[in-house]
């Protein structure tokens, strides 16, 4: 058997060092590389449009290039070429900026020989590997193989900006299975997760190229039309979509007949971005399941009792906080190796006198549509750091404390000087405070939300990524942000021990958090055989119900005072 040689582009202006890198190379694995020079940038984008490459040696001062730039303008030509930068630098910035770029290593050119140069190519290409394998799972469905809910938000997004410039009707459409529980337990979990991929299968027969198909979660699938001239071809989709499911789907020589109810809304009638249109389909299928399944329905601006229930709930948010209706639990935050809590994580709780605990989904989404997050969130913000000081000062625990902080705050350009403030009034270390945001603040505008996030960390703040894995920005934010440290999410974490896919994710994330010198949490920890897996791949700092689940003050003063290990 042949052995294939690996094609690499070296990007060297210096005929010596790109003599001696070639040289060390053929002298450690002969006959393994194909090696080609590019003495420029622009040559090396002419040699990557001939001929594909499997990696690429890069020295960042090119005669027409220069800097951790010149990894993004190789990426920009082709993005999953593997690239190890060659450098005669020994810089921790320069080194931090182009692993962020889009580098999978950065070596010294004194440092190097060919065992050493060898392997940073097989390295480059495995991270490589990983990262393609990750940007998968994070676009598609696993159980389905179409689009994912976040690939579906951002191909909307787009799809509806090119709408707004050609003035074109376009229409979101969710889809709902009916009474798809029934059939989950006449058929089991297996019958079940088969049924929605022949579902799936179906309707990719009936979508058209420029649409899109994802599925939503669950048994729910979303489906963007594009190049709708009406109403009435939304209507025509939808009978094509019930005639497709007149056939029965077949599993195990048992045939199952499924019908669905469908919720639609309308650009720019019913909304000019995505989470309108989604928020107002979502409206019409509830309603078209409440009149009976097998239905569809248009969005309408007289959709029932949720919408005066939210109203009700929007007079009532008004007043929440001039009531002292607000409060904070924390969620301890522990550290495996030691075995002690290091910190906690603020989470806030509405206690309405009338309706009790209204979950944070319900009316956080309406505190940022009324504008109200941004003082709800400074109160927050300032009870966190209080309550952090009476630790420091109560019990003399240095214990580090997280705040939540929307994208709508992020936008806030007082932002800053209202976090400056709170840290004088409450006396507490900025080391000692840490800002979670979601990939979904980054989306709106990414420039501003880069700068924002660089003038809070020069105070001396660390910032983490919440939620990860599940927003809708790319991988590409990692390679660009400022920040500290990476929380997976805990829908990741609850598979681990069942779902391979589940634990690949894990590592891949743990690994690609360690290269990029990122720490990482783990939320949503509930057993200790997942607190053993994520032990085995790295991640040491956890929190979720297996330690305890959010607690009040007084409850966390108890669990400090006891001071008691987490083995």
């Amino acid at each position: 058997m042949i052995k294939q040689r690996l094609r690499i582009l070296l990007i060297e202006e210096n005929a010596l060092d790109a003599r001696i890198a070639e040289d060390f190379l053929q002298e450690e694995a002969p006959g393994s590389y194909v090696i080609q020079r590019a003495a420029s940038m622009s040559d090396a984008i002419v040699a990557l449009a001939e001929r594909p490459f499997d990696a690429a040696l890069l020295d960042l001062t090119l005669p027409d290039s220069d800097g951790e730039r010149t990894v993004g303008r190789i990426r920009n030509v082709d993005s999953n070429l593997p690239i190890v930068v060659l450098s005669h630098h020994d810089s921790e910035r320069l080194t931090t900026q182009s692993l962020r770029a889009g580098a999978q290593e950065y070596l010294i050119k004194e440092h190097i020989d060919g065992r050493l140069l060898r392997r940073a190519i097989q390295y480059a290409l495995e991270r490589k590997r990983i990262e393609r394998r990750i940007e998968y799972i994070l676009s598609y469905d696993d159980l389905t193989k179409i689009w994912n809910r976040r690939t579906f938000y951002e191909r909307a997004k787009t799809a509806i900006a090119q709408a707004k410039r050609y003035h074109r009707v376009a229409a979101l459409l969710l889809m709902d299975l009916d009474q798809f529980k029934a059939a989950n337990d006449l058929l089991g979990q297996a019958g079940g997760d088969e049924l929605l991929r022949m579902v799936a299968r179906r309707l990719t027969g009936t979508v058209r190229e420029t649409d899109t198909l994802a599925r939503a979660g669950g048994d729910e699938f979303a489906i963007f039309l594009t190049e709708v001239k009406k109403a009435d071809d939304v209507s025509l989709f939808v009978r094509r979509v019930a005639a497709s499911f007149q056939k029965p789907f077949v599993f195990e020589g048992r045939e199952i007949f499924v019908t669905a109810s469908f919720g639609s809304s309308l650009h720019p009638e019913d909304g000019d971005n995505v989470d309108a249109l989604l928020k107002n389909a979502e409206l019409a299928m509830a309603s078209a399941k409440r009149a009976g399944r097998n239905i569809h329905h248009f969005h309408s601006p007289i959709l029932n009792a949720k919408e005066e229930k939210r109203s009700k709930m929007l007079v009532a948010l008004r007043r929440a906080l001039q009531n002292s209706q607000f409060r904070l639990c924390y969620q301890p935050l522990i550290d495996i190796k030691t075995s002690k809590i290091i910190g906690s994580e603020a989470l806030l709780r509405w206690d309405h006198p009338v309706w009790g605990l209204v979950p944070p989904d319900e009316f956080v989404p309406l505190a940022e549509d009324l504008g109200l997050i941004v003082p709800i969130g400074q109160w927050v913000l300032v009870e966190a750091c209080r309550q952090a000081q009476r630790w420091e000062d109560a019990l003399g625990r240095h214990l580090g404390i997280s705040v939540n902080i929307s994208a709508l705050q992020l936008n806030h350009q007082d932002l800053p000087e209202i976090i400056s403030k709170v840290l004088e009034e409450t006396k507490l270390d900025p080391k000692m405070l840490e800002l979670e945001l979601t990939e979904s603040s980054f989306v709106q505008d990414e420039d501003a939300a880069l700068d924002m996030i660089a003038r809070i960390r020069k105070m001396g703040i660390s910032i983490a990524i919440d939620d990860f894995g599940t927003g809708y920005s790319s991988l590409r934010y990692l390679n660009k942000l400022p920040v500290d440290k990476l929380k997976i999410d805990r829908s990741f974490i609850s598979d681990l021990g069942t779902d391979p896919d589940r634990g690949t994710m894990v590592e891949a994330i743990i690994a690609m958090a360690r290269s990029l010198r990122l720490g990482v949490i783990a939320e949503g920890v509930e057993t200790s055989e997942q607190r053993e897996i994520l032990m085995s791949l790295g991640c040491t700092v956890m929190q979720g119900f297996y330690f305890s689940p959010a607690i009040s003050a007084l409850e966390m003063d108890r669990l400090l005072e006891e001071d008691r290990n987490w083995d």
